[in-house]
Formats: structure tokens, sequence, C-alpha cells
């Protein structure tokens, strides 16, 4: 379980979530926000998974980091391609999915006491419908009208690269943007 989390950094990144979202251009700033707060904030007491960033509030410290990431990797390998709102955007959302629904959190205490210090979260199999969290990533997007643009979309779609089966077809066909959020995410759980 990666990271001890103090209520002052959680304070701070709230803040820094809050920033980030004022700051996307057009409507889509208005449109990321009423999904986050529909979900009555769930995004800032939410663990990212079972294993890294397991504790409540490391869905919004995983994020955090994943869009700082990939903002010093798009700055390294492709300056001046992509815009900070571009950038900011997916690595602010490419996991809301973990968010599961309005109903169902996506993960759940882990019921067995014994193998919680180890596993402290499980996915909740009263989500239903079965989605990836790519795909109910996406869903939620589309569902709160989140304006999402065709390299976006690939990206957050393939963020977990080549470790899952069903991005293979894409391999070697990814657009820049996914492989720098593929990666950006990878060295947020490694850091």
């Amino acid at each position: 379980m990666k990271g001890v989390y103090s209520p002052e950094e959680h304070k701070k990144n709230i803040e820094t979530f809050a920033k980030i979202v004022n700051s996307l251009k057009g409507s889509r700033g208005e449109q990321v926000e009423r999904l986050f707060k529909d979900f009555d904030n769930k995004f800032f007491t939410s663990p990212a998974s079972s294993h890294y960033y397991a504790f409540p509030g490391g869905l919004l410290k995983h994020s955090l980091e994943v869009a700082n990431n990939i903002v010093h990797l798009a700055n390294a390998l492709y300056p001046d391609k992509h815009s900070r709102d571009t950038l900011f955007f997916v690595g602010l959302t490419h996991d809301i999915g973990k968010l599961g629904n309005k109903s169902y959190d996506y993960y759940i205490a882990n019921p067995n006491e014994r193998a919680r210090q180890y596993v402290p979260y499980i996915i909740n199999s009263e989500l239903k419908p079965f989605l990836t969290v790519s795909q109910r990533t996406l869903y939620l997007l589309q569902e709160y009208k989140v304006d999402v643009s065709a390299e976006e979309y690939q990206a957050i779609l393939l963020k977990d690269g080549q470790y899952i089966d069903s991005n293979q077809p894409y391999k070697l066909k990814e657009e820049p943007l996914a492989l720098l959020l593929h990666f950006a995410d990878v060295w947020s759980a490694r850091t």
C-alpha cells in the first residue's frame, strides 16, 4: 500500500484540483466540476486501487500525480504538441471510472478483516454492469456531456497500455497522448 497521506496534504490536493478544474478552458471545466459534484465529491475520498494509493483520498492524490507527470513528460518528449488543458484533463480524469456509479462505489473495504491489512479494498461486485475502468471513465464523461477529443478518448481508453489484452489491436498505433498518459500513470504507481 503506497503512501502516507496527512489531512494537510489532502486539503492542499483538493485546492490544487479545484484550481486545475477551474483553469480548464471553455465549458469543459464546468462539465467536469458538475460530474464531480454530482458524485458528492466522492473523488476526494475514494482509494485509487487495492494496492497503490489504497487509502481515502488516494484517487485524488494519484490523479494529481498523473496530471503533473504527463505535463513533465510532454514538455520533455513532445513540447508544444498538446495544450496544458488537454494534458491536465486526461491526467485528472483518466481513472474516474473508479468512482463507480451514484449507487455503488467501485472499491469497498475488504470484508475479510485479516486480509484487509494487505488488501484494504476490493472491487465491489454489486456494481453493474461490469465495465473496465477506462470504459466506465469514458461512459461517465459522455453521460455528463464532457467534451472529449478523439485523441483524448484513445488516451483514456489505452491508459493501461499493452498490459491489457483488449489494447493489443492498438499496438504501435497509439497516438502520442495515449503513450504519455500510460507512462505518466505507470510512473505514478512506481514512485
